[in-house]
């Protein structure tokens, strides 16, 4: 019995180019749905998909079979992703996004209902378990003094990029102390 080469990169594009016209349209659509309600869009599921198919070590066999793998894929992604999703709201709650009218972010806008003596502590502990990064310790202390995110972005000159990397490395460094339960 003989056994069958691996096939080649070229293979798996020639796999892809066999597909035709109307299984891409297919695909392209079906990506497009299965993006709704995820941060990536339908093309970069496609993509994703298609650089799936290209490193994969199952046979070329068919157009037949390259679609469904295809479809497999997109999927997949789509799945992982709403997981994904789920397992970040059960971890820090649903996540509210602002407006495209509205300046700040309304998860900033957010005030303690009872601040206590147990808040201090925490941003406390958060200030200076962040000793090594002095922009996370600023924004700690903005937080504390419940300043808007406009204003912080304007007195820091950060902008949108910038200071979501800052506020996401809040999150992380709050989420290890409480997974070292130093909270």
């Amino acid at each position: 019995m003989q056994t069958q080469a691996a096939p080649t990169s070229e293979d798996r594009a020639g796999a892809l180019t066999a597909l035709g016209r109307d299984r891409e349209k297919r695909l392209a659509a079906y990506a497009r749905m299965c993006s709704r309600g995820l941060s990536d869009d339908g093309e970069d599921l496609l993509q994703t998909a298609y650089r799936r198919w290209l490193t994969a070590k199952n046979p070329v066999v068919g157009p037949e079979e390259t679609y469904n793998y295809l479809m497999g894929a997109i999927k997949g992604q789509r799945f992982n992703a709403l997981r994904h999703a789920g397992v970040v709201k059960e971890a820090i709650g649903e996540r509210l996004e602002p407006g495209p009218e509205k300046e700040d972010d309304p998860v900033d806008d957010l005030r303690a209902r009872d601040s206590s003596a147990e808040d201090a502590v925490l941003v406390q502990q958060l200030y200076d378990s962040a000793a090594d990064d002095p922009e996370l310790q600023l924004l700690i202390i903005y937080f504390a003094q419940e300043t808007p995110r406009a204003e912080i972005q304007q007195e820091q000159g950060w902008d949108d990029q910038k200071y979501e990397a800052v506020r996401k490395r809040r999150i992380r460094a709050a989420a290890k102390l409480l997974r070292e339960g130093r909270v």
